[in-house]
C-alpha cells in the first residue's frame, strides 16, 4: 500500500491528470495572502489551521552538516514561528494542542503547555479533534491499519476485508473517515466510522476506488472517487455520495469547514474553493497573482474561511532546496 501520510498525499497531487475545468467567477470580496516563513528561509508547508488562526506544519531545510535536508515541526501562532523540534506537525485543534511525530517523543505525541507528551502509540497521526482524540494509521502485520484513540482508548478500525486501511480525519463527535481495502480487491473504499461501526461510503460513476479526506462537525464528508479510467472525481457525502462538481480531467477535495466550504486541487497546477455553489480557482485571485504565487496546494480551511497549505512562487530556488512555502489566504 502506498504511504498514506499527508506528506505523501501532497506529493501525489503532482500526478493529477491535466484537464480543463469550468471555473465560476470569483466571489465579490477581496483577499490577502501571506507566506508564513520557514527555518533558514527555506521550505515549509502548512498542514492544518484552527479557528484562532494557529497553523501547524513543518519546515524542511538544508543542513550542511549532513549534506541533506532536515524537517522540523512548526507552529505558526500570533505572528510568530515556533520550532517544535525535529519531526512533523500534522494538526492543531481549537485548544492550540498540536498533533505530531517528533524526535524523542517515542511515537505519536501532543504538544501542549510548552512540551511534547507521548500518547504511547507508534504510528502516523493524521488528525486531531478539540478533545485531543487522534486518528491515523499504525503498522499491523506489515500493513497499515486505521485507528482511533479516544479518551485514552485505542481502537483498531479495521478494513473491508482487505489488508490495509487509513484514518485521515476525526471530527469533534468522534466520527472518523478514511479509506480501507476491499476483500479480494486491490481497491480502497471511503469509510465513515461511528459508534464502533464502519460504513462503506461507496464509489461513483462505475469506478472501484474512493477515499475520504475530511469530515466537518455536521458529519459532511469530502474526498475523491475515481472513475473507470482512473480520473478522480471530487465527492461530497451527507447521507449519499455525489460529485461535488464536474471536472473534465479530475479533481480532489481535501478539506471542508463547518459552513460547507471545500478546498482541493484540480489539473495538477490548480487549486479550488467551492463555496455556495461557486467554484473559484485560487491562483486566479488578484491578490494571489500580485504576490507572485503560481501554484497553491490547500490543506485546510477554518470556519473564518482562512485557507492554508503550501505553494510556490516564481522566485528561483537554490539547488538542493525545495520550492514550497506555507501560506495563509484570508478573505476580507
Amino acid at each position: 500500500m502506498e504511504r498514506i501520510s499527508r506528506i505523501a498525499r501532497r506529493a501525489a497531487l503532482l500526478l493529477l491528470c491535466a484537464a480543463a475545468t469550468a471555473v465560476g467567477a470569483e466571489p465579490a470580496r477581496t483577499w490577502t495572502i501571506e507566506a508564513l516563513g520557514a527555518i533558514n528561509n527555506d521550505s515549509s508547508t502548512a498542514e492544518a489551521i484552527n479557528n484562532r488562526g494557529d497553523v501547524a506544519g513543518w519546515s524542511s531545510f538544508f543542513d550542511p552538516a549532513v549534506n541533506g535536508n532536515r524537517t522540523h515541526a512548526i507552529l505558526w501562532q500570533d505572528g510568530a514561528m515556533l520550532d517544535l523540534g525535529e519531526g512533523i506537525a500534522f494538526d492543531v485543534n481549537e485548544r492550540g494542542t498540536v498533533l505530531g511525530s517528533v524526535a524523542g517523543s517515542n511515537g505519536i505525541a501532543l504538544y501542549k503547555d510548552g512540551a511534547w507528551h507521548s500518547i504511547g502509540l507508534v504510528g502516523v497521526p493524521l488528525a486531531l479533534n478539540r478533545f485531543d482524540d487522534v486518528a491515523g494509521w499504525y503498522s499491523f502485520g506489515g500493513s497499515a491499519r486505521a485507528f482511533a484513540f479516544r479518551n485514552g482508548v485505542f481502537v483498531d478500525i479495521g478494513t473491508f476485508g482487505g489488508a490495509s486501511s487509513a484514518a485521515v480525519d476525526i471530527n469533534d463527535r468522534g466520527r472518523v473517515v478514511g479509506y480501507a481495502a476491499v476483500a479480494g480487491d486491490a481497491n480502497n473504499h471511503a469509510f465513515l466510522w461511528e459508534n464502533g461501526r464502519m460504513q462503506d461510503l461507496g464509489t461513483l460513476a462505475g469506478g472501484r476506488e474512493s477515499r475520504a479526506a475530511a469530515i466537518n462537525n455536521h458529519g459532511v464528508v469530502v474526498g475523491e472517487a475515481w472513475d473507470p479510467n482512473g480520473a478522480p472525481i471530487p465527492f461530497i457525502y451527507d447521507g449519499v455520495m455525489r460529485p461535488l462538481f464536474q471536472a473534465a480531467g479530475g479533481a480532489k477535495a481535501w478539506a471542508i469547514n463547518d459552513h460547507g466550504a471545500v478546498v482541493g486541487t484540480m489539473n495538477s497546477v490548480q487549486s479550488f474553493l467551492w463555496q455556495d455553489g461557486t467554484l473559484t480557482q485560487l491562483e486566479s485571485i488578484p491578490a494571489v497573482r500580485a504576490a507572485g504565487w503560481v501554484q497553491l496546494i490547500p490543506t485546510g480551511i477554518n470556519d473564518r474561511g482562512w485557507i492554508t497549505g503550501m505553494g510556490r512562487t516564481s522566485e528561483p530556488v537554490p539547488p538542493g532546496h525545495l520550492p514550497w512555502k506555507a501560506f495563509v489566504l484570508k478573505p476580507r
